[in-house]
């Protein structure tokens, strides 16, 4: 489709384009026909609705997740450019009971913020204890760290093949939805496609 034609297509048409993949504009990652189909069209406004509109509402959600921060997350953005390589590794650091590699920690935070990938088994709901990961995940964000969840749906699956997919695949959104920080840094992966071809 032309971006014209994309501009001007039914939801309908959006969520059956969508079936076959994760962006408008291909399949690696968002483009600028994406953001901008995305600025003009859903970003105020309700969400497309799951039931009746599932492919359009996996890439509303994911869009979400990279859209251009709030004021007040600028105000963040900005104190956290002006924070030394020292300063980071201090709040990336804290809290942990040991850190592997911290030569390499160093030598990165010299060039570039880190890339931080963190896992979890979609077994059953989120608890109490998620919080513990995600006031480290938050330190992350804080330094400038790009974060990507790995939802281990497959893991999930494997550990207890008493849960079909389909509630596989809910949990993974109910996890999505219950952890997602609206930020341009923080991204969802999900271990089953990467893994095998259903």
């Amino acid at each position: 489709m032309s971006p014209d034609e994309v501009a001007s297509a039914s939801p309908a048409t959006l969520n059956k384009l969508l079936l076959h993949q994760p962006f408008i504009g291909g399949f690696r990652e968002p483009t600028d026909e994406d953001f901008n189909l995305f600025r003009k069209r859903f970003s105020s406004g309700p969400p497309p609705d799951p039931q009746s509109l599932p492919n359009l509402a996996r890439w509303f959600r994911h869009l979400c997740s990279l859209r251009a921060p709030t004021s007040s997350m600028t105000v963040d953005a900005e104190s956290e450019s002006k924070m030394s390589p020292e300063d980071k590794k201090a709040l990336i650091t804290r809290n942990l009971q040991e850190v592997l590699g911290e030569d390499r920690v160093n030598e990165v935070l010299k060039t570039r913020d880190l890339k931080i990938y963190w896992g979890t088994a979609t077994t059953g709901k989120p608890h109490v204890a998620y919080f513990v990961a995600m006031s480290k995940i938050a330190d992350f964000l804080s330094a400038g760290c790009e974060v990507t969840v790995l939802f281990a749906d497959l893991h999930a699956y494997l550990d207890n093949m008493k849960a079909p997919w389909d509630l596989l695949k809910l949990r993974t959104e109910y996890y999505e939805q219950v952890l997602c920080p609206p930020s341009l840094f923080f991204h969802f992966v999900e271990s089953s496609p990467l893994s095998i071809g259903r």
